[in-house]
């Protein structure tokens, strides 16, 4: 199912900014210690859609001096390049603690470490965050939803952290209301129908599992929807 994943190229490039990224070549023995490795890769197309959400006109200009958290965030592009427009700080997660290793080291590339970034081992399927509401301006995923059940969980998570009380909270004190910016490659399931032969699933259900449950909260841009190696750049 899905569409073969892209290997680092050294570089993450949307429009304007470009993040480096480590070189995961010379980190094969990481991946023993690993569950799920799916970090090691850059999963470009839907990250770009998220990159590509995050340039415009609103969100660019809101995103100076905000907070950030990054769900899954493998080697750290997307985390990264809201620190390169301007965020004051970027809270990169990884449910796998070696993968912040890697994350840790793209940050030093792009001269992040420090002050601008920190990483936090956090899995946000559990449905619960490690921080109380209205911390977080922003937040940012890419390519973490390849599981039914993983919908809802992140949705949860996303809920946790969002700020309810309009008169408290980080972005809230700032005039706006709190946001996630999610980017996803659409894929569909492959399976075998009562006759036995093969069948594709009509639409992405992982994408489906997660638009039914957020309902009104999600705005999905036109221009990030595309019939061809479809991907979505959606703010919650």
């Amino acid at each position: 199912m899905g569409t073969q994943r892209e290997r680092s190229s050294l570089a993450l490039s949307v429009g304007d900014v470009t993040v480096s990224l480590t070189d995961v070549a010379q980190d094969k023995d990481l991946h023993l210690t690993c569950t799920d490795t799916t970090g090691f890769d850059l999963w470009l197309p839907a990250t770009t859609a998220a990159c590509t959400a995050l340039l415009s006109d609103e969100v660019r200009t809101d995103i100076q001096a905000q907070l950030v958290l990054e769900f899954g965030c493998g080697l750290g592009g997307l985390g990264l390049f809201c620190v390169k427009l301007g965020a004051a700080c970027a809270i990169l997660t990884d449910r796998e603690p070696s993968i912040l290793q890697l994350a840790a080291r793209s940050a030093s590339l792009n001269g992040a470490a420090g002050s601008r970034c920190d990483f936090v081992a956090a899995d946000f399927t559990r449905g619960k965050a490690p921080w109380r509401a209205g911390i977080f301006d922003l937040a940012v995923a890419s390519d973490v939803l390849f599981l039914d059940r993983q919908a809802k969980p992140l949705l949860a998570t996303l809920e946790a952290i969002a700020e309810g009380d309009p008169h408290r909270g980080a972005a809230c004190r700032a005039g706006q209301p709190f946001r996630a910016v999610l980017g996803h490659e659409v894929r569909r399931a492959v399976y075998r129908g009562s006759d036995g032969a093969p069948r594709v699933e009509s639409e992405d259900s992982v994408l489906q599992e997660f638009l039914s449950a957020a309902g009104s909260l999600v705005q999905v841009p036109s221009h990030t929807l595309r019939s061809t190696n479809e991907t979505l750049g959606a703010e919650v």
